[in-house]
This record gives structure tokens, C-alpha cells and sequence, in this order.
């Protein structure tokens, strides 16, 4: 019986921040600056409308005056403004006309260019574009490691990225070359008690179990773990999900006992540290919900997923694909203890909503059908 199953079971790091340049200021570009400047308060203060009205001017102005690497500097920052809305195509509207109207006036070799060029692979990355994010992180590891050297920490987070777009696109051995390129210069310039680096481990160990290489994943994610804790110390959602990427290794070991200690440690800081109705509490229920179902402990299983369900469904709604999957886990627990008229309204409650938000050619319908076929076979 086909399961849908909703495990957060790594952290993902990407790391690419807002550009941040030095201006041009001359005479002619005082007003530019004042309008760039005005916008950066606005964008500080989280009043994206207005921050988009004033780079707006200031992009204008200093294209007028053929200030080209201030123009890309604020249109980057401009297409900022519109990802903070998470309106992601107006951002890259933005921000690709200006790369291509700037490369007629200034060498590709600059790091303004280098940083818009990262900003655009981030916005790719959003979309699932992973090709894309890609082309644009290498233009950008190729400038900066030119401009800055091999050991920089632009160039370590460079190498993260391209990382973990080999590591979307199921090039393993790729994802781990880039992450331990990303590691060594990390802990070259920044010793081993640092973030990155403990970020960097992260990544590897979440490599290494979707590998099925479970004790290198394990090594990594205790590396990152005591990392955090010295850092950030026990309370904190990054280590909640250090614990959160530990048991799934344990679940996927078979070691139940074990995932479910972790599972409910990391619960346990993410309900003190954002309260009970959110949604990495709720993946947390779901995912005690997976080992207990593992574990055969139906009755136990049943509880946390419909604990799951309840947050879901106060937050996104019931037309949700997350919502569907949760009831399709549940029939099947259904089926397990062997009341198939349950296990029916739960698998059919979930096929209609997929396919209402998937249509009906997509594989999760297959699977719900699936699931369907074998409760009407049980009976």
C-alpha cells in the first residue's frame, strides 16, 4: 500500500545574501542617492511598497547618468523587495533586464555582477528551476573566486549552493564534492565551532542518508548538532532540527526506539520556542506518526497523526496537498487495524482533494487509487 509521507527530515542551508555595495556618489547622483537611500528605510522596516516606488527612482536616475553598477545595485535590490512578497517572477523581471543592460557598460568580472548573479540563482532555486539556479551559482563561484580567491567564505557558500542543487537533482557524489569544497574553506577561515561550518555538516549527513550510508549520516549530523549547542545551546530550532534529521536516521535504520526520542526532543523546543499551532510542530507530530505506524502501535499512530491534521488544517486550510497526504497516512493505519469503511473515507477524502489541486494524471492520484483498490480487495 502506497504511503505519502510527510517527513521534514533535513534542513536544507542555502546561503546567499543581499547584495551590498559601495555607491558611486557624485554631484550629479545626489538625488539618486537620497531616493536609494529612502527606499533601504523602507525595506528595513518591512514596507516593501514603498521601498519598490523609491528604487524605482533611483534605478531611473541612475541609468539616466550612466551610474551602471548603482543601477544593477538598486534594480537587485528592487527584485529584493518583490521576493520578500514572494512574488518571485516580478523579481526575476526585475533584476534580469538589468544584468543584461548592465553587461554593456561594465566587465562581467565585478562583484556587483557576481552578487546579482547569486541573487538570480537563489529566485531560480525558489522555482524549482534547478538548471538555472545552477548556470547562475557557477557565473557566480567563476567571478568570485576570481575577484576574491579560493579561500574566501563568499566561495565556500558558493560551493553550498551548487551543492545543494546536485543534491536536488539526485547527483550525490556531485552534492558531497561541493560540500566538502564548502567545508574546508569554512573551517580553514573560521575554525570548527562556527555556524557554516555547522551547517556544512548538516548538508553532508542529509547526503549521506538519502545514500543509505546511515552511519556517515549520523557522524555528520552529531558534528552539527554539538556545534549548535555550543553556539546556539540546547533551546533553539536549529538544533530541534539537527534532532529532527537524527531520528529520521534512526527510523530509517529501524531503530525506532531511538527516532522517537529525537522526534520528541525536537518537539519539545519547537513547541516552547513557536507554540503549539505551527507547522513544524505539526510535521513533528506526523512524523512520531510514521514510527509509531512502524512500530505497529496503530491506536498511538492514529493520535499523533490526527494531532498533525488538526494544526494542518487550522493553517492552510482543507484544499491543501499536505491535508490530503495526512488523511491518505491515516486510512492506511485504518487498513492496518483492519476497519476498511475507515480506511475508505479517509484514502477517498484524500483522492478528491488531490485531485482537485493535481488533476487527475498525477502520480499521488495513482497512489490514492492504489491505496483504495487494496481496502475494497481486504474486504
Amino acid at each position: 500500500m502506497a504511503t505519502n509521507k510527510i517527513l521534514s527530515v533535513l534542513t536544507v542551508l542555502m546561503t546567499c545574501s543581499q547584495p551590498s555595495f559601495a555607491q558611486d556618489i557624485t554631484t550629479d547622483t545626489t538625488l539618486a542617492n537620497n531616493y536609494f537611500e529612502k527606499a533601504g528605510l523602507f525595506q528595513d522596516s518591512l514596507q516593501y511598497d514603498s521601498a519598490i516606488v523609491y528604487f524605482e527612482k533611483a534605478s531611473g536616475l541612475y541609468q539616466e547618468y550612466g551610474q551602471w553598477r548603482n543601477y544593477l545595485q538598486s534594480e537587485a535590490i528592487h527584485g529584493v523587495c518583490y521576493q520578500k512578497q514572494w512574488q518571485i517572477d516580478l523579481a526575476i523581471a526585475t533584476i534580469k533586464p538589468a544584468i543584461n543592460i548592465s553587461l554593456q557598460h561594465i566587465k562581467e568580472k565585478d562583484t556587483i555582477v557576481a552578487n546579482t548573479y547569486s541573487y538570480l540563482g537563489l529566485l531560480y532555486y525558489y522555482q524549482s528551476k534547478n538548471d538555472s539556479a545552477l548556470s547562475y551559482w557557477e557565473k557566480t563561484l567563476e567571478i568570485r573566486k576570481e575577484l576574491l580567491g579560493e579561500k574566501h567564505t563568499s566561495v565556500a557558500r558558493d560551493y553550498n549552493n551548487i551543492g545543494v542543487v546536485y543534491d536536488i537533482k539526485n547527483e550525490y557524489d556531485l552534492a558531497l564534492q561541493y560540500y566538502f569544497k564548502s567545508l574546508e574553506i569554512h573551517k580553514e577561515l573560521l575554525g570548527e565551532k562556527h555556524a557554516d561550518v555547522a551547517n556544512s555538516y548538516n548538508n553532508i549527513g542529509m547526503v549521506y542518508n538519502t545514500k543509505s550510508e546511515y552511519d556517515l549520516a549520523l557522524q555528520y549530523y552529531f558534528k552539527s548538532l554539538e556545534i549548535r549547542k555550543e553556539l546556539l545551546s540546547e533551546k533553539h530550532t536549529d538544533v530541534a532540527d539537527s534532532y529532527i534529521n537524527i531520528g529520521a536516521v534512526y527510523n530509517d535504520k529501524n531503530e525506532c526506539d531511538l527516532a522517537l526520542h529525537y522526534y520528541f526532543k525536537s518537539i519539545e523546543i519547537y513547541k516552547e520556542l513557536l507554540g503549539e499551532k505551527h507547522s513544524v510542530v505539526a510535521l513533528g507530530y506526523n512524523n512520531i506518526g510514521v514510527v509509531y505506524n512502524g512500530k505497529k502501535e496503530y491506536d498511538l499512530a492514529l493520535q499523533y497523526y490526527f494531532k498533525s491534521l488538526e494544526i494542518h488544517k487550522e493553517l492552510l486550510g482543507e484544499k491543501h496537498s499536505d491535508i490530503a497526504s495526512f488523511y491518505n497516512n491515516i486510512g492506511i493505519v485504518f487498513y492496518e487495524k483492519s476497519e476498511y469503511d475507515l480506511a475508505l473515507q479517509y484514502c477517498l477524502e484524500s483522492l478528491e482533494i488531490h485531485k482537485e489541486l493535481l488533476g487527475e494524471k498525477h502520480a499521488d492520484v495513482a497512489n490514492s487509487y492504489n491505496n483504495i483498490g487494496m481496502v475494497y480487495n481486504a474486504k
